[in-house]
């Protein structure tokens, strides 16, 4: 399999979509797409490929989603439904510039050295 980072962007593109959008996944990391201008919410659509351990890209996951969200749970939820509604990170994908835009639920973000990673850290939780 060819390196993800020489992969071009017609290539996480070309990927076929998973058959039903409530099949569990597993995978080792997911890239994010944005797709197209449409939007939703106010928001421009997003799709994820899904990458397994060895570098092979599994599925796109979604077709289409607005914001991404970190730590939520796994089933349809509603404020209503679930008792401890949501904490976590999002990312959504801006309608003009399509660029990814990571936000928290429920605290504040401390944003940590920018080394070879940029840590994020929840404060507030």
């Amino acid at each position: 399999m060819q390196s993800l980072n020489k992969l071009s962007r017609k290539a996480f593109y070309a990927i076929g979509a998973r058959e039903r959008w409530d099949s569990p996944i597993e995978c080792e990391r997911l890239i994010l797409l944005p797709l197209g201008v449409s939007l939703h919410g106010g928001y421009r659509f997003m799709d994820a490929v899904a990458v397994a351990p060895d570098k092979t890209l599994i599925t796109r996951v979604a077709g289409g989603f607005d914001v991404f969200d970190l730590n939520s749970p796994s089933d349809i939820w509603t404020k209503e439904r679930t008792p401890n509604y949501f904490n976590g990170w999002s990312i959504d994908c801006l309608a003009r510039s399509g660029l990814f835009c990571i936000f928290a639920r429920g605290f504040t973000i401390k944003v940590g050295a920018s080394l070879s990673s940029l840590h994020l850290h929840p404060l507030n939780i």
